[in-house]
């Protein structure tokens, strides 16, 4: 079998806010592929790198399936998408809570209450200034 290194495929490794364009990279040929590392692309960020096109956009597809499952508390412990809570303040719409990185997340709605009761005994915080949503 020959590998045609003029048509490269790179896919590198996402973060949570990655799209299949952060993923999945065509370069055209090795020059190319220095010319990125040059501009700042490490071998940490590469997951693969590919001669054709079906196999580097399978992959890319699939680990960005894998990393959006998952989320990680700040503790390290994994928590698939949707099965943990955060803290909040109110005014903080649901629809922007995962743009945000400086969450605290919690594996029961019981922790993330224990917690905002803590800072409002504190008083840190007002009752009205916090919410809880499904993270």
């Amino acid at each position: 079998m020959k590998l045609d290194l003029k048509r490269l495929y790179v896919v590198t490794k996402p973060t949570q806010q990655s799209v299949l364009i952060d993923v999945f990279q065509r370069v055209t040929t090795l020059g190319d592929l220095f010319s990125q590392v040059r501009g700042g692309l490490t071998i940490e960020q590469v997951h693969a790198i590919y001669t054709t096109s079906g196999e580097a956009l399978a992959e890319a597809r699939r680990i960005l399936k894998q990393k959006k499952a998952t989320i990680y508390t700040n503790a390290g412990t994994k928590i698939k998408k949707g099965e943990g809570y955060a803290i909040f303040l109110s005014h903080v719409s649901a629809k922007d809570k995962y743009k945000t990185n400086q969450v605290t997340i919690f594996r029961s709605r019981k922790q993330a209450q224990k917690t905002v009761d803590e800072y409002i005994a504190n008083g840190v915080f007002k009752k009205s200034e916090l919410k809880i949503l499904k993270y």
